[in-house]
């Protein structure tokens, strides 16, 4: 019988940079298709929300490990993701804080309107950006590992 050992030597600061760099590209191609996704499942009325999402370039962290965003960037987007009123996270009625009546423009309405309170939306939370991470990472070939939401 003969047998041949192999002596391999890796210098890790090589090895940590092309580890890193593979880490970025990988984050990068994620974040994409969840921006791609997000678009698609993003309510569409005026089209300002899906304009709003936006992917960042993945950033290296620690040497070995990349992270990357996706955010909707529309002053409004929190609140179509969350809900809002009695669908919204605290299922309250909206009131106003500092004013007797809530103002706002109401295009059905054909002008600027005045409510001592709102209900919140009729529709129910979108989610958009949850059902996007869902749809994107439990397909191959990702698989969701961790996942956690920042509000």
């Amino acid at each position: 019988m003969i047998t041949a050992t192999v002596r391999v030597s890796v210098r890790s600061n090589e090895l940590r940079a092309q580890v890193g760099r593979d880490a970025r590209k990988f984050v990068d191609r994620v974040t994409e298709a969840l921006e791609r996704r997000a678009k698609e499942l993003a309510p569409r009325e005026s089209g300002n929300l899906r304009r709003s999402i936006r992917n960042e370039k993945a950033r290296l962290v620690g040497g070995t490990r990349a992270t990357g965003r996706v955010t909707a960037l529309s002053p409004y987007a929190a609140y179509q993701h969350e809900g809002t009123g009695l669908r919204g996270p605290r299922h309250r009625i909206i009131r106003p804080k500092r004013a007797k009546a809530l103002r706002f423009f109401w295009r059905k309405a054909g002008g600027i309107v005045f409510f001592k309170f709102v209900r919140g939306s009729s529709r129910p939370p979108s989610k958009f950006l949850v059902r996007a991470v869902q749809d994107v990472l439990s397909a191959p070939p990702w698989k969701i590992v961790y996942f956690t939401t920042v509000r």
